[in-house]
């Protein structure tokens, strides 16, 4: 993480005024050792540090649960979007389907999707469920185009679904997608939809380019792997944020105030 952020400095220091979003498919907040043992806190502060703007849900995220992830969610300054996760009480999503963002006057529209198997571990599975792909699109994609100059949809459904989906939806610009941990080193078409996804446990960055026309509707894109190796130092401001986090994860005295409050 601490990698990454001095990557996305990087970057926002060569684009002037071009407007960037920082975006995550999924699976991105419990992560492994700390990460996981701080319930996800570690990585939505270091998300926040890196001025993350969007992620969708994926299953790995609710495996403390959805109300566990929802409370995350409500401290992060990013958007946490899943628009076919839904309770099964109210049929409404715990979670923001989409988002709009305008930046330097672009409106982009950017739609979660949320695996069909995301809740197999989550301990309250029984009060929601994963609504189909298809039917969840065709609910919302109208609602997100009518306000946006770019539709991103931001998915952790899997390959062969994202292509599917892209070749159904006209109005669908880009997708983000997550779940099968495939380093693309080339976006995949459909449609004329660029299709990438990069991974998995943060070692690289993806950076997807998308040329505009004066209208700001899409025209061309270009996609880059950057791989976090050691030539990128750590972020100072991340790097101490992972440290603190791993000292209070070994005081016995943090232990004992966790099981307190669960």
């Amino acid at each position: 993480m601490a990698r990454r952020a001095n990557a996305l400095q990087s970057i926002r220091q060569g684009i002037d005024d071009a407007p960037l979003l920082v975006l995550d498919a999924g699976n991105a907040l419990l992560g492994y050792g700390t990460s996981y043992e701080q319930g996800g806190a570690l990585t939505r502060e270091a998300m926040d540090l890196m001025g993350y703007d969007a992620m969708a849900v994926g299953g790995v995220d609710l495996e403390l649960g959805v109300a566990h992830l929802r409370s995350v969610a409500d401290e992060a300054g990013f958007a946490v979007l899943s628009a076919n996760l839904v309770s099964r009480d109210t049929g409404l999503p715990p979670f923001s389907p989409y988002v709009i963002i305008q930046r330097a006057g672009v409106r982009v529209g950017i739609l979660g999707l949320t695996e069909d198997t995301a809740l197999d571990q989550a301990p309250d599975a029984e009060r929601y469920e994963v609504l189909a792909y298809d039917a969840t699109l065709a609910a919302y994609i109208d609602d997100v185009a009518s306000q946006s100059d770019l539709v991103v949809l931001l998915s952790h459904v899997g390959l062969q679904d994202d292509k599917l989906l892209a070749e159904t939806y006209d109005a669908i610009d880009v997708v983000i997608g997550g779940r099968n941990a495939r380093r693309l080193l080339a976006p995949e078409s459909v449609n004329g939809t660029p299709i990438v996804q990069l991974g998995a446990r943060g070692e690289d960055l993806g950076r997807l380019e998308i040329a505009l026309d004066g209208d700001n509707r899409p025209i061309a894109s270009r996609w880059q792997v950057i791989a976090l190796g050691p030539e990128f130092a750590d972020d100072p401001e991340v790097a101490s944020l992972v440290h603190r986090y791993r000292v209070a994860a070994q005081s016995p005295t943090s232990s004992t105030e966790a099981e307190a409050a669960d």
